[in-house]
């Protein structure tokens, strides 16, 4: 009997960012550009 078929890990949903194209998680801020939908939020990381 297979009693765990509910502890599964799930990968988190990639997304590209409208702005600049990186890979991004959806629903985040982009790591590429600090944009999050129309918005500037932080400096990018240099």
């Amino acid at each position: 009997r297979k009693r765990r078929s509910h502890d599964a890990l799930t990968r988190p949903n990639r997304d590209s960012c409208p702005k600049c194209g990186a890979a991004r998680i959806s629903h985040r801020v982009c790591p590429g550009c600090g944009h999050y939908g129309e918005q500037k939020f932080v400096e990018p990381a240099e």
